[in-house]
């Protein structure tokens, strides 16, 4: 494993980075991104250091208030408070941040029943 690591063949920095440049187009959160990367060995130091670059360039808000005011028309025929619930809760698995869904849902008005 040493001689791989001296030999430029493995690297966590360029894994990690590549890593989190695929994952996002799902999109997904960074905290998902975070616990995807630990689970796969990557030191928390490298984890950090690549979130914070990545950060730089992901607005996570605007993300999560694209996708939650998406997931809330398609649920338009069901009671406005059970489909924030479901968008809340859809929005935590794909790994954002619960303070952050809270102000995004608080912000959107659900799409009334016709």
């Amino acid at each position: 494993m040493f001689f791989l690591k001296a030999q430029g063949f493995i690297d966590d920095n360029y894994f990690a980075k590549t890593w989190i440049e695929s994952r996002i187009k799902k999109p997904l959160g960074i905290r998902r991104l975070k616990a995807e990367l630990s689970i796969k060995g990557i030191n928390k130091e490298i984890i950090d250091t690549q979130i914070n670059e990545i950060k730089k360039s992901y607005p996570e808000e605007d993300i999560v208030g694209g996708i939650a005011q998406d997931r809330l028309n398609k649920l338009k025929g069901i009671d406005p408070q059970k489909a924030k619930k479901r968008v809340y809760a859809y929005l935590l698995r794909r790994g954002f941040s619960p303070r952050i869904v809270i102000e995004c849902l608080n912000q959107i008005q659900p799409v009334s029943r016709e």
